[in-house]
This record gives structure tokens, sequence and C-alpha cells, in this order.
């Protein structure tokens, strides 16, 4: 794995790779034993942002989301103590794209190379994305306020009020930390794809290849079940 993107890296002139799979939060310990000259940065947002994002997005279950956030946060954290110091960093996405200069320099130092301006351009414009017509960072913090009513903030924080205030973030309820039940997770999962597959039909409608977008949706969302407990 490491020699094939490695070979890729060189190809584009880069003097590492980098693998993004967010789930990977789960796993730390297992790829740093892997790959023993691996190093981690993750990228923590706020979990109410989170579970705004998914829920414009994707459709997800709020509630589910931020269960989600704060045991893969939790577990990330265990894990990261197993790789030893200096391979682990924490980054807010807040702070890095409010000043993404100085946190990626900071990246930078955490790797061992050298900053380059053309680091804050992204390779693939956010247009798609989000109608976006700029590959410079958006500050994009406290949007769940305008999606969210106060009584589902309010239930958000009961779920992971303390998560949050431990990564400095402002909440009105520090002390929420409840669990949902895993029948209650498991079912709004199952709601949340069946809800997808009407976008998933749209898009095979208008694909060259319908069959070969089906089944790399499905293979998706089996790997997604496979790594994700939650």
């Amino acid at each position: 794995f490491d020699c094939i993107l490695g070979w890729f890296a060189a190809e584009a002139d880069k003097e590492i790779w980098c693998e993004k799979t967010p789930m990977h939060a789960l796993h730390i310990a297992d790829i740093g034993a892997a790959l023993p000259s691996s190093r981690f940065v993750h990228i923590i947002r706020d979990g109410r942002d989170c579970a705004a994002s998914f829920r414009r997005r994707w459709g997800y279950n709020a509630k589910v989301t931020v269960h989600r956030w704060k045991h893969t946060i939790r577990i990330a954290r265990q894990q990261a103590e197993s790789v030893g110091a200096g391979r682990y960093m924490e980054v807010r996405f807040e702070e890095l794209t409010a000043s993404p200069e100085e946190v990626f320099g900071d990246i930078c130092k955490f790797l061992d190379i050298e900053f380059e301006a053309r680091i804050l351009e992204s390779s693939r414009t956010s247009a798609r994305m989000r109608g976006i017509d700029s590959k410079q960072l958006k500050p994009n913090s406290g949007s769940y306020k305008s999606l969210f009513s106060p009584r589902q903030i309010d239930d958000l924080e009961e779920l992971a009020g303390a998560a949050l205030a431990e990564l400095g973030y402002m909440v009105q309820n520090d002390a929420g930390d409840r669990d949902l039940s895993s029948f209650y997770v498991g079912l709004q999962n199952v709601v949340t794809r069946f809800g997808r597959m009407g976008d998933i039909y749209q898009r095979a409608r208008s694909s060259g290849k319908p069959w070969k977008l089906i089944v790399g949706r499905i293979r998706s969302g089996l790997g997604h079940i496979r790594s994700n407990r939650y």
C-alpha cells in the first residue's frame, strides 16, 4: 500500500502521500503498527456543525451523527497514545479555515516538510460541492445555529456536551454525555439509506454506466458498515 501510494506521490512530484478516509480515526493503532513511519493529522470540527453538514448534504440523522462524532474522537485520542510521541497532531477545523497559512505551517513542521503557498489552494474546486467557484478555504463555523432549533441544539448537547466542552467548544450543557441505543442508531441508519435510494436512482439514470455506479455505492456502504461500529 505504501509503495503504491508512494509511486503516485512521486508521479505528482510530491514528497509524501496522504490518505484521508475519515473512519481511519477508529484504526490509528493498527495503521500505526503496520506503517511505523506514518503520522496522523486529526482534524476536529464542532460536532454540531458536523451534524448540520451531514444533514444538509446526505440527510443523516443529527443525533446519530453527534453520537458517532463523540465516540470516534474519543477512540482516536485513546489510540493516539499507542503510536508514540511526535506521530499524532490535532487540528481544529475552525482554526484551519480561519488562519490556514498559520495552521498549515504548523502541520508542515509536524510532517517535516517545507511550507509552500500552493498548499493553501485545493486541487479540486468546491464548486461541485457547494456552488462556490473558489479553491480557497472558506470559514464555515457555527452553521448549526441556523439549521437547528434551540431545542434540537439542546438535544445534541445532551449527547455530546461534555465532549464538546472538553475540546474547548462553547456549550450550554457541559455535562451532556448520554448515549443512543444501538437499536435507535441502526434504525436511523436504515432510514437514511432508504432515503438516499432516490438520489442514487437519479444519478444512475443520468450515468452512462448505471450498474457500475449502483454496485460501487453498495460496496462503499458495506465498507462503511464494517469500519464503523457506530
